[in-house]
């Protein structure tokens, strides 16, 4: 039953999203999507009763940086990148991040990941350019803005690894929705 409560609410964000981008401008739009999420996820943490995990000091400098890049940056770029390119190409660019985060945990801070991820990495680079190149047009100043988003996401996912180790998943989320 929750399973199905979540995907009819899931489902109508996404649609009023939808609707939204037509009336209102992407900004407006994202503000109102964070607030049903952040809505979401505080009913979720109430309902698992998490709140006494948001009691350490050091989970709140995490979710200072999780809020900074996975929310407040990433976001505000998207959206506004979305002002002055296609959504496809910005679906295709955010794929982008699977390199980002490859390069950034791989190559900048020396994690071990297995050859299927970084095959992985690279087709999806490849994947995007393929389909970006198809019937590429020109380049859309948004596009910048898309991928200055998809390269900050990493940096906010290693503190999200973080506090991963400090307090539950629903907890994170709440925190990232904030």
């Amino acid at each position: 039953e929750r399973i199905y409560t979540a995907l009819i609410l899931g489902y109508g964000a996404y649609t009023l999203g939808r609707i939204g981008m037509k009336i209102i401008p992407s900004l407006v739009d994202s503000l109102v999507d964070r607030k049903i999420n952040h809505d979401l996820e505080r009913s979720v943490n109430e309902y698992k009763r998490k709140w006494k995990e948001l009691n350490s000091p050091v989970l709140w400098k995490y979710a200072f940086f999780i809020a900074l890049f996975n929310g407040v940056l990433y976001y505000a770029l998207y959206f506004i990148g979305l002002e002055t390119t296609t959504p496809g190409n910005a679906a295709i660019i955010t794929q982008f991040e699977v390199f980002t985060s490859f390069l950034f945990f791989h190559v900048f801070r020396g994690e071990k990941i297995s050859l299927d991820y970084k095959i992985g990495g690279v087709l999806a680079v490849i994947g995007a350019g393929i389909v970006l190149g198809r019937d590429f047009s020109g380049i859309n100043p948004g596009d910048f803005f898309v991928l200055a988003a998809t390269i900050g996401a990493p940096a906010g996912n290693l503190f999200q690894q973080k506090a991963r180790q400090i307090a539950s998943s629903e907890v994170i989320m709440f925190l990232r929705s904030a």
